[in-house]
């Protein structure tokens, strides 16, 4: 289990990701559930494009983040983010610890 931020893009340009209590995959990644996801107020829109799906994760504030399907699995697209980048950048809580959902 993990506590994390990383940098991502959104309709809105670059912002920090905040996830708490995640589990890590490995290699930078991290894993959550959609239901982890909405309980902090964000919307996942994770259906197949084929499908009529979005494939993006809605934010409190309406910024978009994209997901990516990487054999079957959504992924979003992260990356470590600068000290001066976290106080700079525009904070979308996707996941937080404490409580059980």
């Amino acid at each position: 289990m993990v506590h994390a931020d990383a940098k991502t893009v959104t309709n809105g340009g670059p912002a920090i990701l905040i996830l708490r209590i995640c589990a890590h995959h490995g290699a930078n990644r991290t894993l959550h559930s959609s239901g982890q996801i909405e309980h902090c107020d964000n919307k996942v829109h994770n259906n197949s494009i084929k499908a009529g799906g979005r494939h993006v994760v809605v934010g409190q504030v309406g910024c978009c983040v994209p997901i990516n399907i990487i054999r079957g699995l959504p992924h979003t697209q992260m990356e470590p983010d600068a000290a001066e980048e976290l106080d700079k950048l525009p904070h979308a809580v996707l996941a937080q610890g404490g409580g059980s959902l």
